[in-house]
């Protein structure tokens, strides 16, 4: 799940709005009405996040297929996170 925080680093203060309306109403309509906004006006906004969506997918997917061309060296580049240790390493870190 991501956090507010995060939401505030990645959406803008419109982007927010327009993802809440739709989340709190059961129609794009409804959501436009309590937006204040036509609701063409809300499709089209849903049609280009759907077309910057696929844009950046295809780009995120392109440099992760990388990846078979260096697992190792393209892993450690885009990895946030700490490699898990071995099992071995965890039985000598259990033991004292």
């Amino acid at each position: 799940m991501v956090s507010k925080q995060s939401e505030s680093v990645f959406l803008s203060k419109l982007e927010r709005k327009y993802f809440d309306a739709l989340a709190n109403h059961s129609t794009i309509r409804d959501a436009a009405n309590a937006l204040g906004i036509s609701p063409q006006t809300l499709y089209n906004w849903l049609y280009n996040l759907k077309k910057r969506y696929k844009k950046k997918r295809g780009w995120i997917n392109a440099v992760l297929n990388q990846k078979r061309r260096n697992p190792e060296l393209i892993g450690k580049v885009l990895s946030e996170k700490k490699p898990m240790k071995g099992i071995e390493e965890i039985e000598e870190d259990e033991e004292f």
